[in-house]
C-alpha cells in the first residue's frame, strides 16, 4: 500500500513538472548533457628570467595550450613582498597587492597554439619609464602575474612568477652563500624475475638531471647525492661509459647503495646494514664516477635517528645538513639565525657533529605547483626574500633538491644560480646569492654561539617505522650469501651482484611485495650459483671386504674453484678418518675424492652425502650412493670358521665309529653249509 501512495505521489509530481515545462516553454536538459568536463586552459612557462638587473628586461615564455587566437595577454607587475610569509601567499596567487604596471595586451595570434609566446617588460631604477615598461627603484622580489583575457575583456587564464630585481653593482651587499644539494635519484621497482630495475620514465629522468651535472660549464658549483644504485643502472643501460664524467670537480657526497630508514634498521636489530649500505655505496660511485665520495658530510631526513646518526658519525660523518623541518622549535624562536648559520646537534652517544640547515620552503616550491619553470623561479625567490629579510655577512644556507624532481625545474633553476648577476636581463647587477659547494658553505657561513661556544640545537625525527617480517628474511638472504662467499672467495663479481640486491631491498619506501620479491630474487641468483656444483643422481658400490674406499665424484661446472663441505651418513657405515671432507673443486670440471668406510654389516645399504658452502651454512647439493657389502664380518668369519670345524668333527667322528662295527660284522657271518 505505501508503495502505491510513493509511486503515485512521484508519478504526479513528475506530471505536474511536465505541465510546467509546457506551459513555459522551458526544454529540460539531461543532468549528464548539462556536466561537461572543461578544458584546461593553463598557462605553461617555458623560460623567464630568473634575475634582473636595474635596467634589464623581464621576459617570460610560455605555451597557451588551446586559447583562440583571439585571445589577449599581458604581464601585470605588483608591489615587491616585504616578507618570506607574504611570498608564501603571492606563490598561490593571493594578497598580490598593488598593481604598479601593466604591460600593453597583445593577440596571441595564429602561431600561439604550435609556439611559445614571448612578453617582456622593461624596467629601469628611475624616470622616466622605459617604452612599454616601468620603474621599479627598488631590489627586491615582484609578484608578476601572466594574464589571459578572451575578446570580451574577462580573464580566461593566468600564471604568477616573481621577478627578482637585483640591486645596482654599486651597492655593497652581501650575497647569501647557496649550498644546492642536487640529488639522484629513483625508487627500483620490481622487475623480470623479482630483479631491481628503473622505470624506463624514470631512467630518462635520471638521465637528463646527471647530463646538467656533468656540464660544468652550463652549471654552477653544486654538491652531488647521487644514489650508487641509480648510477649503476644508468652505466648498464645507457650506451655512454659513464666514466667519461665530468664531475671529478664536484663536491660528491658518500650515500648509502640505496635510500633506506636508517631509524627503522637501528630499531630491528639491522643497524650493520647502514655499514654495509655505506661500503656498498663508495665502492659503487668510486667504480662508475672515478671520484672518492665526501663521507664527512651527511644529509639528514625524518628517518635518522639518534642512534642512526651514530652509524653515520662512526664513518666519518662531522657535519650534517638538517632539513629546517627537523629544527622546527629553534626556528620558532630564531628563524633567520637558523637557517643562514651554523650550529651543532648530538648524536645517541653524545658525538657532536657541526651542522647547517637545509631549507624546506625553498625545496617545497618545487612540488607545489605542475609548472617546473614556475616552480623553479618560486624556489629562487625564496632565496632571494631570505637574503632581502637579513642581509649580513657569513650567511648561508642549504637547498636540497627534491629527489623526484623535474628536469626542466633543475635546468632553470641552476640556470639561475650560474645567472646570479642579472646578465641575462642585458643589464647586470650585484648577485645578492651565491652557488657554491657543501664545503665552501660551511667556511664562509658565520656559527652562532653562546658564551663563545656553538648553539646546540635541539633536531627530531619521525618515529621509526615497524619492518614485520623483513628482517628475519633479510636475514636468511644475507646468511646464504655469506655461505655462497665462504664457497666462491675469489668470484666477487657474482657475490657482489647479488649483496647489491639485497642491499636494494632495504631501499626507502618499498612496499613489502617488493621487498619480498627483491629476497627472492637474491635468493634465486644464490641458487642459480649453486646449482651448478653436482653430484652423480645415482650410485652403486661393492665393497668386497671389510674395509675399502667409496669413490665421490663432484662437478663444478662454475669457471671458478669452488670450496666446499662434504659429509657422510650411514647407519651401517663407519669412517675412520671422519664424515666431513673439505674440498676444492676444480673450475668447469669434476673432482674426486675417495672416502674410506668400514663395513658393519653385510648386504646393501644406503650412504648419504650432503655437499654444503666451506662454512655449513648453505646446503648446495646432495645424493645416496647405494652400498653393497659382500665382506663377512669378524664374528661372522668366527661363527663360520667355527660351524665348519663342527661339521668337519662330526663327519670324522661318525666316520670313525662306523668302521669297526663294519668289521666286526664281517666276522661273526656264519658260513651256509650246502647240501649235496
Amino acid at each position: 500500500m505505501n508503495r502505491q501512495r510513493v509511486t503515485r505521489r512521484s508519478t504526479g509530481i513528475a506530471a505536474l513538472i511536465a505541465i510546467l515545462v509546457a506551459l513555459l516553454g522551458f526544454s529540460i536538459t539531461p543532468i549528464s548533457a548539462q556536466i561537461q568536463p572543461s578544458t584546461e586552459r593553463q598557462l605553461l612557462l617555458t623560460n623567464i628570467t630568473p634575475f634582473v638587473g636595474p635596467s634589464g628586461t623581464f621576459t617570460v615564455s610560455f605555451t597557451a595550450g588551446e586559447l583562440p587566437p583571439a585571445t589577449s595577454v599581458s604581464l601585470v607587475v605588483y608591489a615587491a613582498v616585504e616578507s618570506r610569509t607574504r611570498l608564501d601567499r603571492t606563490i598561490a596567487g593571493e594578497q598580490l597587492g598593488t598593481a604598479l604596471f601593466s604591460t600593453p595586451s597583445r593577440p596571441l595570434g595564429t602561431n600561439a597554439s604550435s609556439a611559445p609566446v614571448t612578453l617582456s617588460l622593461p624596467i629601469n631604477p628611475l624616470w622616466p619609464a622605459p617604452e612599454n615598461g616601468t620603474v621599479l627603484s627598488t631590489a627586491g622580489v615582484y609578484p608578476v602575474m601572466v594574464v589571459a583575457n578572451n575578446a570580451n575583456g574577462n580573464r580566461v587564464a593566468s600564471v604568477v612568477t616573481h621577478l627578482l630585481r637585483l640591486p645596482d653593482t654599486k651597492t655593497t651587499t652581501n650575497a647569501l652563500a647557496v649550498g644546492t644539494i642536487v640529488r639522484v635519484d629513483s625508487t627500483p621497482v620490481v622487475g623480470l624475475g623479482g630483479a631491481p630495475t628503473v622505470s624506463d620514465s624514470e631512467t630518462d629522468r635520471v638521465r637528463r638531471i646527471m647530463a646538467k651535472v656533468d656540464d660544468p660549464v652550463g652549471s654552477p658549483p653544486l654538491t652531488l647525492a647521487a644514489t650508487p644504485f641509480v648510477l649503476k643502472w644508468l652505466a648498464e643501460t645507457d650506451t655512454k661509459n659513464r666514466n667519461d664524467t665530468n664531475i671529478t670537480n664536484r663536491q660528491t657526497l658518500l650515500a648509502p647503495f640505496v635510500p633506506i630508514d636508517s631509524g627503522a634498521l637501528v630499531a630491528a636489530n639491522l643497524a650493520r646494514v647502514i655499514d654495509q649500505e655505506l661500503f656498498a655505496g663508495s665502492q659503487v660511485t668510486t667504480s662508475l664516477l672515478g671520484v672518492t665520495p665526501d663521507q664527512t658530510v651527511t644529509v639528514l631526513d625524518d628517518t635518522v635517528t639518534l642512534s642512526s646518526l651514530d652509524r653515520f658519525a662512526a664513518v666519518g660523518a662531522q657535519i650534517a645538513v638538517v632539513p629546517s623541518n627537523q629544527i622546527r622549535s629553534s626556528l620558532n624562536n630564531d628563524p633567520s639565525a637558523v637557517l643562514t648559520r651554523r650550529f651543532a646537534i648530538r648524536s645517541g652517544d653524545d658525538t657532536i657533529l657541526s651542522a647547517i640547515a637545509s631549507d624546506d620552503a625553498t625545496t617545497a616550491q618545487f612540488t607545489l605547483t605542475r609548472d617546473p619553470v614556475v616552480a623553479a623561479q618560486n624556489a629562487l625567490a625564496e632565496l632571494a626574500m631570505l637574503h632581502f629579510e637579513e642581509p649580513g655577512t657569513g650567511r648561508g644556507v642549504a637547498v636540497a633538491l627534491p629527489a623526484w624532481i623535474n628536469p626542466v625545474s633543475i635546468n632553470h633553476f641552476l640556470a639561475g644560480l650560474k645567472g646570479n648577476a642579472g646578465n641575462a636581463s642585458g643589464s647586470p647587477g650585484q648577485p645578492i646569492i651565491d652557488p657554491v659547494t657543501l664545503n665552501n658553505l660551511l667556511s664562509r657561513t658565520d656559527t652562532t654561539t653562546l658564551q663563545g661556544q656553538p648553539v646546540l640545537r635541539t633536531w627530531t625525527s619521525a618515529s621509526p617505522k615497524a619492518m614485520d617480517s623483513f628482517p628475519t628474511a633479510y636475514e636468511q638472504a644475507e646468511w646464504n650469501l655469506i655461505g655462497l662467499r665462504t664457497t666462491l672467495p675469489d668470484d666477487t663479481e657474482a657475490t657482489v651482484a647479488i649483496e647489491q640486491t639485497i642491499l636494494t631491498s632495504a631501499s626507502l619506501g618499498l612496499d613489502d611485495p617488493s621487498r619480498t620479491a627483491f629476497l627472492s630474487h637474491a635468493n634465486n641468483q644464490i641458487g642459480a650459483v649453486t646449482a651448478q656444483i653436482r653430484l652423480p643422481e645415482s650410485q652403486t658400490v661393492t665393497l668386497t671386504s671389510r674395509s675399502g674406499k667409496i669413490p665421490l665424484v663432484l662437478t663444478n661446472d662454475l669457471p671458478v674453484e669452488a670450496h666446499v663441505r662434504v659429509q657422510v651418513k650411514s647407519a651401517k657405515l663407519e669412517f675412520p678418518e671422519g664424515t666431513t671432507i673439505d674440498m676444492v673443486l676444480a673450475p668447469a670440471g669434476t673432482t674426486r675424492t675417495d672416502i674410506a668406510v668400514t663395513t658393519r654389516a653385510s648386504g646393501a645399504f644406503p650412504l648419504e652425502v650432503v655437499v654444503s658452502s666451506a662454512n655449513g651454512a648453505l646446503p648446495l647439493t646432495n645424493s645416496r650412493i647405494s652400498v653393497r657389502s659382500t665382506a663377512i664380518s669378524g664374528w661372522g668369519l668366527i661363527l663360520s670358521v667355527g660351524a665348519g670345524l663342527f661339521l668337519l668333527l662330526w663327519w670324522a667322528r661318525h666316520w670313525r665309529s662306523s668302521r669297526p662295527a663294519d668289521r666286526r660284522k664281517g666276522n661273526n657271518e656264519t658260513p651256509v653249509a650246502t647240501q649235496g
